[in-house]
C-alpha cells in the first residue's frame, strides 16, 4: 500500500473544476452545447461520483433556473422536466451519501424529524389541501433533497471544501455580472433594476447574500483580506438591484457573523467604533446625510410607491385567509389553495407566491407543523459548528424576504448546501483541498 495526500490530486482536482467551469460558461452560448453540458452532468450520477456529481447537480440547477434570457442561448425543453430531473439528482446523491457516510446520531435525528415533517405534510394535504397529490410530492422532494445535500456533503468534506468550491463559483458570476453594470438591456425586468447575469434582480441579490456568507467563514484568514474589498462591491450591485430582500439580509448575514464571532467585550467596542463612525460622518457630512436617508428612502418604499409593504398586500391577504381555513394542520404545502376545489392531478404549474417563510410554514401545514419544523431547525443548529451560525442563518434571513428555502430545483438547493456545511464540526478551513492521508494500492 502507497500513501499520499490529496495534494498528489490537485492537477487532477483543477482539471475537473476547470471542467465543470467551462462546460457551465459554454452552455450559455450555445444550444448544442448546454446539452452537451446536461449530458455530462448525468454522466457523473452513472458513475458513482458523488463529489462531482453533487457539483453537477448544484451547476444544473443554477444553469435552468437563474441565468439572463438576455445573454444566454434557449434552454431545451427542460422546463416539463423539472421534476423528473430533481429526483434523478437528489436520489443519487441520497443513495450515494447514504452508503459512504458514516452513522451519525446528528444524521439520524435529523433524518427522523425530516420524515415527521413529511408525514405532517401529507396529513395537512389530505385533510384541508386543493391540491394534495402536489403538495405531497413538493414535500417529498423538499425532503429528499435536503438530506440529499446533507448526507453528500458530509460524505465529501473529507475530499473537498465545499465553501472554497461555492465561493470561487459565484465569484466567477458575480465577476462577470460586474462588467454589466453599465449595459442598460441588461435589465430586463424593469429596464432599472440591476440584474448582472441572473434572470431576475431579486434572484441576483440572494445568490448576493449567500456569497457574503460564504466569504465572511473565510475573512479571518490573512490571505483572503480581499473579502474586505470584495463585500462592499457586492453590497453596492445588490443595492443596484434595488432588492430590499437582498440587501438587507447581506448586512442582517454580517450582523449575525459578527455576533458570534468576537467575544462581549469585543462585540460592545467594534459595535460602539462602528455606531461613533456613521454618526460622525452623517453628523459632519450633512449633505451626505440626506442624500443618504432619501437613498434609503426611495430603497425601502421602491421609489414610486408609497407604502413599505405595498408588494406584500395580496400575500398578505392569501395568508389571512389561509390560517383561518385550517390553522391547526393548514392548507397544503407549497400549493395553491382554493374554496371549494380538490384535484389529486399532478400540476406542474400549481405555484404559490408564499411571501416569507413565516407564512409559508404556518398557513402551509399550520401549528403541527410549524411546531415540527422549528424543532427540525433547532436540531441542525444544535449540532452544528457555531463558528458558522452565519451559514445556518443565511437560509432564514433570506427567506423572510423571499420565500425560497423550499425551492428545491432553484436558489433553496444552495441553501442546503449553507445549512449541510454548517453541521461540518470537522471542516478544515485551511485549504481548498484538506491535507488528509488517502491510501491506495
Amino acid at each position: 500500500m502507497n500513501v499520499f495526500t490529496i495534494n498528489d490530486l490537485d492537477c487532477t482536482s483543477k482539471k475537473v473544476y476547470c471542467f465543470f467551469l467551462a462546460g457551465f460558461l459554454a452552455s450559455l452560448l450555445n444550444e448544442a452545447l448546454c446539452v452537451l453540458f446536461f449530458l455530462c452532468c448525468f454522466y457523473f450520477l452513472f458513475r458513482s461520483d458523488l463529489v462531482n456529481l453533487l457539483k453537477a447537480f448544484l451547476l444544473f440547477v443554477i444553469r435552468t433556473t437563474a441565468m439572463n434570457p438576455v445573454l444566454t442561448c434557449a434552454l431545451p425543453n427542460v422546463g416539463s422536466y423539472r421534476y423528473q430531473f430533481l429526483l434523478a439528482f437528489s436520489g443519487g446523491c441520497f443513495v450515494l451519501g447514504t452508503l459512504k457516510c458514516r452513522r451519525k446520531q446528528s444524521r439520524t435525528v435529523i433524518s427522523a424529524l425530516s420524515l415527521l415533517l413529511l408525514a405532517e405534510i401529507a396529513v395537512s394535504a389530505y385533510l384541508c389541501g386543493s391540491y394534495p397529490m402536489v403538495s405531497i410530492l413538493k414535500g417529498f422532494l423538499y425532503v429528499l433533497t435536503f438530506n440529499a445535500i446533507l448526507y453528500g456533503v458530509s460524505a465529501t468534506s473529507h475530499e473537498i471544501n465545499w465553501v472554497c468550491f461555492l465561493k470561487r463559483f459565484f465569484l466567477l458570476l458575480f465577476g462577470i455580472s460586474l462588467f454589466t453594470i453599465p449595459f442598460m438591456v441588461l435589465r430586463t425586468k424593469n429596464g432599472h433594476a440591476f440584474q448582472g447575469i441572473f434572470i431576475h434582480p431579486n434572484l441576483f441579490a440572494i445568490y448576493g447574500a449567500v456569497l457574503v456568507a460564504l466569504l465572511l467563514t473565510e475573512i479571518a484568514k490573512p490571505t483572503v483580506r480581499y473579502v474586505l474589498v470584495v463585500i462592499p462591491v457586492i453590497l453596492y450591485m445588490q443595492y443596484l438591484s434595488e432588492s430590499r430582500t437582498g440587501l438587507l439580509s447581506s448586512l442582517l448575514i454580517i450582523g449575525v457573523y459578527f455576533f458570534y464571532s468576537f467575544s462581549g467585550a469585543k462585540k460592545i467596542r467594534y459595535g460602539f467604533m462602528a455606531v461613533c463612525l456613521g454618526g460622525g460622518l452623517l453628523v459632519c457630512f450633512p449633505t451626505i446625510a440626506n442624500r443618504f436617508s432619501q437613498r434609503a428612502e426611495e430603497f425601502a418604499y421602491k421609489k414610486a410607491e408609497g407604502n413599505l409593504l405595498y408588494s406584500r398586500r395580496a400575500q398578505i391577504r392569501r395568508f389571512l385567509k389561509k390560517i383561518s381555513v385550517n390553522p391547526v394542520w393548514g392548507t397544503g404545502f407549497m400549493a395553491p389553495y382554493e374554496e371549494d376545489v380538490r384535484s389529486y392531478d399532478i400540476r406542474t404549474d400549481a405555484y404559490v407566491e408564499q411571501g416569507n417563510i413565516f407564512m409559508a410554514v404556518t398557513s402551509e401545514t399550520g401549528i403541527v407543523g410549524t411546531i415540527v419544523f422549528a424543532v427540525l431547525f433547532l436540531a441542525v443548529y444544535h449540532y452544528g459548528k457555531k463558528e458558522y451560525a452565519h451559514l445556518f442563518a443565511t437560509p432564514f434571513i433570506i427567506s423572510c424576504g423571499e420565500m425560497v428555502f423550499f425551492s428545491s430545483n432553484s436558489v433553496g438547493l444552495t441553501l442546503f448546501f449553507l445549512q449541510a456545511i454548517y453541521l461540518q464540526r470537522n471542516m478544515d478551513d485551511t485549504e481548498c483541498v484538506p491535507q488528509l492521508p488517502v491510501a491506495v494500492p
